[in-house]
């Protein structure tokens, strides 16, 4: 899962919905900001000791907590800015979620966003992750491979 920023799709609720059913959440934690490496690292959102203001002003769970292989997880939460009809995905620019959904390779690729962010085509490059799911406020999208 991630924490929200600025007008991202919030998911407090979903993660206290998830806590409720005893899920492990694990969020993102940038370990390399120049080669846009990231980790996911098990996190308690509503315990203010397992965060800290990250490189880019998002709160990231600390370094004392240990992140997980990227094969271990079920399933990814991600934002964007833009998405298309086939699960395209188009993120902030710099590749961190790219990068390590190339490593997920049996995680479910889900993607929250706002109806009003679709657009019929996104600029595409070979290393973008396709999401196989998004959901927006009105819809259900089944992404394609």
């Amino acid at each position: 899962l991630y924490r929200s920023i600025g007008d991202e799709f919030v998911t407090s609720s979903l993660a206290q919905a998830l806590r409720t059913r005893n899920a492990r959440i694990f969020y993102p934690r940038i370990t390399d900001s120049t080669q846009a490496q990231m980790v996911m690292v098990e996190a308690n959102e509503a315990s203010p000791s397992d965060w800290r203001e990250g490189r880019h002003g998002i709160l990231e769970p600390v370094e004392s907590l240990e992140s997980t292989p990227p094969d271990s997880l079920d399933m990814i939460i991600v934002p964007a800015i833009a998405f298309g009809p086939k699960g395209e995905r188009l993120g902030r620019g710099r590749g961190y979620y790219d990068r390590y959904l190339a490593q997920a390779l049996d995680a479910t690729r889900v993607l929250l966003a706002f109806e009003l962010q679709y657009c019929e085509k996104l600029p595409q490059n070979l290393w973008d992750q396709k999401m196989h799911f998004v959901f927006t406020e009105s819809r259900m999208l089944r992404g394609t491979e």
